[in-house]
């Protein structure tokens, strides 16, 4: 798999799923804003798309399984930058801000406040009380039940932004 410009067609495709997905015409922006700057990778067996690039840093993955495509750190930096607060975020606690900067999951004590239109499944940022990026991951319960929980996972961390075992925010963008 080598580094591509995508097709009218493929961005076509991209801007449709990311629009599905994330709503907020997230795609649109996209497209809109880096169209010259996107590459993608395909698959050389499906030639199906399988990542997406904007100025060579890898910003979506495409899950095989159902198609959706699962932001890394930079395309959670680029989904704060193009969508206003509170979309498609989940605000935590300052005292849970490092341990879920180092990968580990939310709990629903530590949840502040949270996009209400997202549902279970959803991928979403988890951000700051200062809207600074702290991790991605995947949203295990519907906005409604958090408030009732009182212990259980909320969401399942991918990626948060600290970098190993050190305390140094990822170079991811």
């Amino acid at each position: 798999m080598s580094l591509s410009k995508p097709s009218l067609l493929e961005l076509e495709e991209i801007e449709s799923k990311l629009n599905y997905q994330y709503g907020n015409a997230l795609g649109s922006k996209i497209i809109e804003r880096f169209s010259g700057k996107i590459s993608i990778k395909k698959s050389k067996r499906t030639r199906r798309i399988r990542e997406i690039y904007v100025d060579n840093k890898l910003v979506f993955t495409l899950r095989a399984t159902d198609g959706y495509l699962i932001p890394t750190l930079a395309g959670g930096e680029l989904i704060k930058r193009l969508i206003p607060p509170p979309f498609l975020r989940i605000v935590i606690d300052p005292v849970a801000v490092d341990f879920v900067a180092r990968g580990r999951s939310v709990f629903p004590k530590y949840v502040r406040s949270i996009d209400q239109n997202l549902r279970a499944g959803d991928e979403v940022i988890v951000v700051d009380d200062n809207d600074n990026l702290v991790a991605i991951g995947r949203l295990l319960v519907s906005p409604i039940e958090i408030s009732s929980l009182s212990r259980g996972v909320v969401v399942r961390v991918r990626k948060g932004i600290y970098s190993g075992d050190t305390c140094e925010p990822s170079k991811q963008y």
